[in-house]
């Protein structure tokens, strides 16, 4: 974001197709990052900004720019031996945070926050999931991309 290297970023490869997580390793202090991977496979690439210190929103890599859910990312093939390297620039992004708590319904004490409830965030145009996140009681999701709307809601 905004030219900076960003460091501690998670970079995974993820088997193209089925989505089977075959590597990761978080950039160092200069952004680098090198994952080892079987070759003769077919991969997605995920740069995922789980960090306090940075709002760059999470991308997967493609040649037209990076896209925010993994289904848009684009197939990288490593055939044999030969070297890959796909950089990364990511945009802007920023924070959504909140509480999920009971209503107090039930057996259940009103305002008790729970844990293990998924959120997901969709973009508004095409409802794609963009990032999940188990609870511990409080809900932390970090680097959003824009999700401001192209249309105006009826």
């Amino acid at each position: 974001a905004n030219g900076n290297n960003l460091q501690n970023i998670v970079v995974m490869a993820m088997d193209f197709g089925n989505w089977v997580k075959r590597s990761q390793i978080k950039t160092d202090s200069s952004g680098n990052y090198c994952l080892n991977v079987p070759t003769g496979k077919d991969y997605i690439l995920g740069a995922m900004n789980y960090t306090g210190t940075s709002t760059a929103a999470s991308e997967w890599w493609s040649t037209s720019g990076n896209h925010y859910n993994q289904w848009d990312g684009e197939k990288i093939t490593v055939a044999d031996t030969t070297k890959v390297s796909k950089d990364f620039s990511l945009e802007a992004g920023m924070r959504i945070s909140g509480t999920v708590k009971t209503t107090g319904a039930g057996s259940l004490t009103a305002g008790t926050a729970l844990e293990g409830v998924q959120v997901t965030v969709r973009t508004y145009q095409d409802a794609f999931p963009v990032v999940h996140k188990l609870t511990a009681g409080m809900v932390r999701i970090v680097s959003m991309s824009s999700l401001a709307p192209t249309r105006s809601r009826p």
